[in-house]
C-alpha cells in the first residue's frame, strides 16, 4: 500500500469532479496509473461521491492562496475571461495532477497553467512570467548550488516590456482600492480596471531578481549584465565560461574578472563537482511501465544503489533530456541511458549480480 498514492487520489477527488466520475466509470484505468493496489481502488470506489463534495469552498480557498502569488496575472486573466469557472478549471488540468501526483509545488504549476491558457491580454504574458519567476526564486533561495558556475539559487534575470512594472503597480493600486470595501465591485460607478501601458512602447526592461529580507527584490539592470547572467542560468564548468559568455559580449580576456566580480557579489555561485554518478531511474509516477521498473528495483534489492528521479521535477526532467532521454522509464548507469521498459529491466538485471559480487 502506498500512502502517498492514496493521498494523491483523495486530493484529486476532493478538487476535481471529473476525476470522481472517471474513477467510478473505470476505476482501473483511473486509479491504476497512480499506483493504487486493488484493495485501495475498491475502497475509493465504495466512498459515496457526495463525501468528496462536502466542502464546496475547498477550491476557492486554494485559489485564494494561489492568487496571492499571482495577484496581477490572476486579475488580468479573470478580467479577460469574466468567468470564475476559468480559474476553477485549473483543478481539472494536467498541471494540477502533476503537482498532486508528482509532488511539484502547486503554485508553480498554477503559473505554468496560466501560461498555457492561451489568453490574449497583451500585457499578461510578461507579467505572468515575472510573477512565476518570483515564485521560483522564493522556492530556490537557500538551496545548494549545482556543480559548476551559475546563478546563485534564488537569483534570476528576466526581460519584460518596458511598462511591465508600471502595469503591475496600476493593477496593485486598483486591487488595494477595491479591497478597502469589496462591496464596491457591485456598484455601477465602481472604479474600473485601469488602462495598462502598451506592449512595445519604449525599450525593454531588464530585471534582476534576488532574495531579500522581505521576499524577492526586483532591481533594474542594463542589457549587458542581463545577457551575462542569463548565459549562466544553467551552471557550466569553469573551462567553458569564456565560450558561454562570448555571445553575451564578454571578451575572453575579461571573463575571469567579470565572473569573479559576480561571484563576490553573490549573483553567481560555484558548486562542488558531483560525486561519481550512481545509477538513476528516470520515471513518471502515473505510468504503468515506470511503476514496473520501480518494482523491479525493489525486488532486486537495488534501492540503496539506484536513485529514483521523478521527471515531474525540473532538475530531473532537464537531466533526463541532457542525457538524450526521449522515453520513460530510463536508467542512467553512469555511462549509458537505457530507455524503455525492456532495456531498463535488462540493465537492472545486470546490476543486481554485479552488486552481489
Amino acid at each position: 500500500m502506498s500512502h502517498r498514492a492514496l493521498q494523491a487520489a483523495l486530493v484529486l477527488a476532493q478538487h476535481d469532479p471529473a476525476f470522481i466520475d472517471a474513477l467510478h466509470a473505470d476505476p482501473d484505468a483511473t486509479l491504476g496509473p497512480l499506483g493504487l493496489d486493488a484493495a485501495e481502488r475498491r475502497a475509493l470506489v465504495a466512498v459515496d461521491p457526495r463525501a468528496f463534495r462536502l466542502d464546496p469552498l475547498r477550491r476557492r480557498r486554494t485559489l485564494r492562496v494561489l492568487a496571492e502569488e499571482y495577484r496581477v496575472a490572476t486579475t488580468l486573466a479573470l478580467a479577460e475571461t469574466g468567468r470564475l469557472a476559468f480559474a476553477e478549471g485549473f483543478f481539472g488540468s494536467r498541471h494540477f495532477r502533476r503537482a498532486v501526483v508528482g509532488r511539484v509545488p502547486l503554485a508553480l504549476q498554477f503559473g505554468e497553467w496560466l501560461l498555457d491558457a492561451g489568453l490574449g491580454t497583451p500585457q499578461l504574458g510578461d507579467i505572468l512570467r515575472l510573477e512565476l519567476a518570483v515564485a521560483r526564486c522564493r522556492r530556490e533561495a537557500g538551496q545548494p548550488p549545482a556543480p559548476g558556475i551559475g546563478l546563485t539559487p534564488g537569483v534570476r534575470v528576466i526581460q519584460l516590456f518596458g511598462g511591465a512594472l508600471e502595469a503591475v503597480q496600476r493593477v496593485e493600486r486598483w486591487l488595494f482600492e477595491i479591497g478597502l470595501m469589496p462591496q464596491v465591485a457591485l456598484c455601477n460607478d465602481a472604479p474600473p480596471l485601469p488602462e495598462l501601458p502598451a506592449v512595445g512602447d519604449g525599450p525593454p526592461l531588464y530585471l534582476l531578481l534576488q532574495p531579500s529580507a522581505n521576499g524577492v527584490a526586483l532591481t533594474p539592470i542594463d542589457a549587458e549584465l542581463h545577457g551575462g547572467l542569463a548565459a549562466l542560468a544553467r551552471p557550466v564548468a569553469r573551462a567553458d565560461l569564456a565560450r558561454t559568455l562570448a555571445p553575451a559580449g564578454v571578451p575572453s580576456a575579461r571573463t575571469e574578472s567579470v565572473v569573479r566580480a559576480l561571484l563576490d557579489d553573490g549573483l553567481l555561485s560555484e558548486g562542488a563537482a558531483a560525486a561519481p554518478a550512481a545509477p538513476e531511474l528516470f520515471y513518471e509516477l502515473a505510468t504503468p511501465d515506470c511503476a514496473t521498473a520501480r518494482r523491479m528495483v525493489l525486488a532486486t534489492g537495488l534501492t540503496e544503489v539506484v536513485t529514483f528521479r521523478n521527471v515531474h521535477y525540473d532538475r530531473a526532467r532537464s537531466d533526463h533530456a541532457a542525457r538524450g532521454g526521449s522515453t520513460l522509464p530510463a536508467l542512467w548507469d553512469g555511462e549509458l541511458l537505457h530507455q524503455g521498459l525492456a532495456d531498463v529491466l535488462a540493465a537492472l538485471a545486470r546490476l543486481a549480480p554485479a552488486r552481489e559480487r
